[in-house]
């Protein structure tokens, strides 16, 4: 019987942040994947020809930059060999007519080309921009937090004590609004429309599902703020300093290790158990970085989750899926319409909002 400060089950980014922040601070950690390779949905691989690598699933990091941990960890993962590559063209949009829009890291930039598309729609640019950022880090907040937790209730106190009642209220509104009405109350161009509609898709939403126009809203300021980053030699490179930084202070993280249930004392989680019969004790913690019905249908199916959560569990829906072609290319797409377009590191084929939609 093994034993740790805390077992993490599943590798994903968010096991391995949470694992690397812990063992800095002196736990003894231990990361447990069922897959044959670390990462989670982070995985770089040779798929179509050799000394061709592919970001199989993920394939670029303007959030994770943005955000506290990477702030925190910087230094060491950087130490561990992570180098990111970016550009100040994140993205740009072609549309069925040889027309193309785009969004660079600069504000002025954007606020000059969104008018050329449409008078007015540079200034709302500018006004959605301002008015994100001083409540940037209750938007990153809500995405982080379990909002029926006390986390939840002190990041709502945080928020009204900041806003009052009335801001709130709209913030909170805003905060449920579809990509659809986002885009249409703040923008009357086509070509905007079409070039920040699509990166909802990339959250599993389409746009006129709830909460899409928020999501759509972090992501665009989220890309003319920190562009489009991507490790030099794949994703994989931040899973590898983030293992690295975990295993130099003392923790492990194994693969092909099947965490069958999570065992429950008292109503704590002091533990689990592996699919080969072994047992993983833990003094501290036990984190789960896997869905609703993993969790509570099968590695706390015995642990006396109360029914309500169960059938809570049972009635989740995912979002939508994505596919990826991969292809290994003689040279770099030369696109029609607009040289710039080759400086852009993601180009969306869009009819427009529409067109998303569909």
């Amino acid at each position: 019987m093994a034993e740790c400060d805390a077992v993490l089950v599943g590798s994903g980014i968010n096991s391995l942040v949470a694992g690397a922040m812990l063992a800095r601070d002196g736990w003894n950690v231990c990361v447990l994947e069922r897959n044959d390779y670390l990462g989670g949905g982070i995985k770089t691989a040779e798929i179509t020809e050799p000394g061709f690598h592919h970001d199989v699933f993920s394939g670029w990091h303007p959030l994770f930059l943005g955000a506290a941990a990477y702030a925190e960890l910087k230094d060491d993962l950087h130490a561990r060999g992570l180098e990111y590559l970016n550009t100040d063209q994140p993205t740009a949009s072609v549309f069925p007519d040889g027309a193309s829009s785009f969004l660079t890291t600069s504000q002025g930039e954007n606020v000059a080309e969104f008018d050329r598309y449409a008078d007015g729609d540079g200034a709302a640019w500018e006004r959605v921009v301002n008015g994100f950022k001083p409540n940037a880090d209750l938007s990153f907040g809500v995405m982080g937090t379990e909002l029926w937790s006390p986390a939840g209730l002190k990041l709502a106190l945080q928020a009204y004590r900041r806003m009052g009642s009335r801001k709130l209220l709209r913030f909170a509104g805003e905060g449920l609004s579809t990509c659809r009405d986002w885009l249409s109350d703040n923008f009357r161009s086509r070509e905007v429309h079409g070039l920040l509609a699509p990166w909802v898709l990339h959250t599993g939403l389409g746009p006129d599902a709830a909460a899409s126009g928020f999501m759509t809203q972090v992501i665009s300021v989220a890309l003319q703020a920190g562009g489009m980053p991507v490790p030099r030699g794949g994703g994989a490179r931040l899973v590898d300093a983030l293992v690295r930084l975990i295993r130099d202070h003392g923790g492990r993280c194994e693969t092909e290790t099947d965490v069958k249930r999570v065992l429950v004392s008292g109503g704590r989680a002091v533990g689990v158990l592996l699919e080969s019969g072994e047992t993983v004790m833990s003094k501290r913690a036990v984190i789960c970085n896997v869905t609703p019905t993993q969790l509570y249908l099968r590695l706390l199916a015995d642990g006396g989750v109360a029914s309500e959560v169960v059938n809570d569990a049972k009635r989740f829906r995912y979002g939508r899926a994505g596919m990826q072609i991969h292809m290994a290319l003689s040279e770099p797409p030369r696109w029609e319409g607009n040289d710039r377009l080759a400086g852009a590191a993601m180009v969306h084929v869009t009819p427009g909002l529409n067109g998303v939609s569909r």
